[in-house]
């Protein structure tokens, strides 16, 4: 009966490991990223050579902070393939998870072993250093013992010494060496704990995911595995390029990425999308807003909703831009280098940008700048004037309206006229057909004075029960061009805030043919015209303001 039980004992283990299905470890590669404004999905690719019948495909290596409810996995194969439910794990290591941040922390340990043997060698040559200037002192006293006695032989003292001067200079060389190699692992090892400093991850721990598998018959399986990081962003930034001569501005748009995911994204195919994951796509709801009485019951408390937590987003140094260039033809004359432009791929809600090449953004923080291409762009050029802010400077202003099918996104841009920089100005969200205002900079051949012909204050008195203030100003422009300009001049007005105070605008002194509430700012005139080369403008604003006299005011900026 012994014997039985223990035969079945047996078989039963050998068909149970028989049919156990085989863990296949999968030798994968970042192959494609597309970058959202706060995260990334990373797709990594594998090739696998499957068994017939049941195995697991184990993706090890994975980084900890992956967002796990986003694993997805895709496969291709010439045979017949099944995959079952996806599992991950997180997998704790004595060791750092990060593969640069494990190279790195490695090569910091071997360089300070290679000091310490270095330490130690420099040790024992400062001995030998010592050990020969006692010497040397021990020599010097025999041989003064030797001229007492009149025992003085010089050719064995003048080989003695040659002799201990060629030990004391090489063991001086030596230390000298010793010192100068010191310095070298000194610098190496700083330099690399700053990029570990820049790292900052610590991580000792990392994702595995398996996957099973069930296949009729050996194949050969392509598989792709997907999954969202955070740590990760990009953010637009633009060159406006104004040509002077032709008013037209040529607005290239470019794309800063930077990641902290925990791996280096080498040789990827790279994608920024416009979608924004981080606003949910969830409709908020609405609730009750219950009212009554102070005092008579307290207010119902509502909840406003569950707040959504998100994932913190990343921000940063300029990095040159990455181009990819035709090779220079034998004998051509030399060609402008030029950028390729990316991909664009717009939907009705996101736009995608699928950059040119393969691109390589590492998981320091630091930033990768990539070409995305040209906006599409109608610009006007004006010299605008504001001479309440600035009394003696006219500006120069590209009206730009944005065409084509994507919006700008907001962003920081360079400003170029004529090639030359000349500053930088954060662009607002334009949708197709917007306009906004880049202001290129001061332009010096449009003349402007400004006078202030009145200002009064008259004090009320037994008869006159307010108080009044008149003022009037002049605005002269001169166009030194050699060309017509296009001059706006903009100024405000007092807006009263109370019935009791009262402003007139003095229609017969102030300069006709102005735009009122301009741009939608309550106060603001306009004046335009077109001045030919030489030729002047005169603007005039005149108004008063009255007030009860036992009150005083505030907001006047004269």
């Amino acid at each position: 009966m012994r014997w039985f039980l223990t035969a079945f004992t047996v078989v039963f283990i050998f068909v149970s490991g028989s049919v156990q299905a085989a863990e296949l470890i999968a030798q994968s590669q970042i192959a494609s990223v597309t970058v959202f404004a706060d995260r990334a999905m990373v797709t990594r690719s594998a090739t696998i050579d499957v068994p017939k019948d049941a195995s697991t495909i184990v993706f090890e290596g994975l980084p900890r902070t992956l967002l796990t409810n986003s694993l997805r996995v895709e496969g291709k194969s010439q045979a017949k393939i099944i995959l079952g439910a996806l599992e991950n794990k997180r997998v704790s290591s004595s060791e750092l998870a990060v593969p640069r941040e494990r190279e790195i922390n490695a090569r910091l340990e071997a360089l300070k072993d290679q000091k310490v043997l270095v330490l130690a060698d420099q040790s024992a040559l400062e001995q030998k250093k010592k050990f020969l200037e006692t010497l040397a002192q021990q020599a010097s006293a025999r041989a003064r013992e030797d001229i007492a006695v009149v025992d003085l032989k010089p050719e064995q003292w003048a080989k003695s010494a040659a002799a201990l001067e060629t030990l004391t200079q090489g063991t001086l060389r030596a230390l000298a060496e010793k010192g100068i190699k010191l310095r070298g692992f000194d610098r190496q090892i700083l330099a690399l704990k700053k990029e570990l400093d820049q790292l900052k991850t610590g991580a000792r721990s990392s994702i595995t995911v398996r996957v099973p598998v069930e296949s009729n018959q050996e194949s050969r399986l392509s598989l792709q595995i997907t999954y969202l990081l955070p740590q990760a962003g990009w953010s637009p930034v633009y060159d406006a390029r104004l040509n002077t001569k032709s008013g037209q501005v040529r607005l290239v748009q470019y794309g800063e990425v930077r990641q902290r995911t925990g791996e280096d994204w080498n040789g990827v195919k790279l994608t920024l999308s416009t979608a924004q994951p981080a606003r949910g796509a969830a409709l908020p709801s609405l609730h009750s807003m219950w009212i009554n009485f102070r005092g008579r019951e307290r207010l119902r408390k509502g909840m406003i909703g569950n707040a959504m937590e998100l994932e913190d987003s990343m921000s940063g140094g300029g990095v040159a831009p990455i181009a990819f260039v035709s090779p220079k033809q034998a004998g051509a004359p030399p060609q402008e280098a030029k950028f390729i432009a990316a991909n664009l791929k717009a939907g009705e809600y996101v736009a995608e940008y699928e950059i040119a090449g393969e691109n390589n953004v590492p998981s320091d923080g630091s930033t990768r700048k990539v070409m995305v291409g040209s906006l599409e762009v109608k610009s006007e050029l004006v010299v605008k004037i504001k001479p309440q802010l600035d009394a003696v400077s006219a500006y120069l202003v590209a009206v730009t309206k944005l065409s084509g099918k994507t919006p700008l996104l907001p962003g920081m841009a360079s400003l170029f006229r004529d090639g030359a920089f000349i500053g930088s100005t954060h662009l607002p969200l334009l949708r197709t057909g917007e306009e906004t205002d880049l202001g290129f900079g001061i332009d010096d051949k449009v003349l402007i004075k400004r006078h202030v012909v009145k200002d009064e204050m008259s004090e009320a008195g037994v008869l006159v029960k307010d108080k009044k203030r008149l003022r009037q100003t002049l605005l002269e422009v001169k166009n030194l061009h050699r060309k017509p300009v296009k001059i706006e001049v903009l100024q405000t007005v007092p807006v009263p805030r109370n019935k009791k105070i009262v402003f007139v605008l003095d229609e017969k002194y102030t300069t006709s043919g102005f735009e009122k509430d301009a741009d939608n700012v309550t106060g603001q005139m306009r004046w335009k015209d077109m001045l030919k080369p030489q030729q002047k403008l005169g603007v005039k604003l005149g108004w008063s303001l009255s007030w009860p006299k036992d009150n005083m005011i505030g907001g006047l900026l004269f």
